[in-house]
């Protein structure tokens, strides 16, 4: 995905997944769970997500942040991470508000 669709997420353009609205106002690490459907659901659809899959969804994310705080469930591999951000950059440019 590119950073213009990050930072345009910021700005509540259309199309973007909400999924990326916490990368612009935190430097913590997020992880996100997506839901999926075997049609297509509009996204702004209210109301469409099944009740049972949100319950095992919330339990799943319940249990990795309590491995995860134990230290027995890293999020991610940190020799891979500093060689992204070798790569590409601090993605820290797409956080605030931006340029007005």
């Amino acid at each position: 995905m590119a950073t213009g669709l990050v930072r345009d997420a910021v700005i509540l353009a259309v199309g973007v997944s909400s999924l990326l609205f916490g990368l612009a106002h935190t430097e913590q690490g997020l992880v996100g769970v997506a839901l999926t459907a075997q049609t297509t659901v509009p996204g702004c659809a209210t109301g469409v997500s099944n009740a049972g899959d949100l319950d095992v969804a919330t339990r799943f994310c319940i249990e990795v942040a309590k491995r995860f705080a134990l230290g027995t469930c890293p999020f991610f591999d940190p020799a891979e991470f500093d060689a992204l951000v070798k790569r590409y950059g601090s993605l820290g440019h797409l956080q605030g508000l931006g340029a007005q």
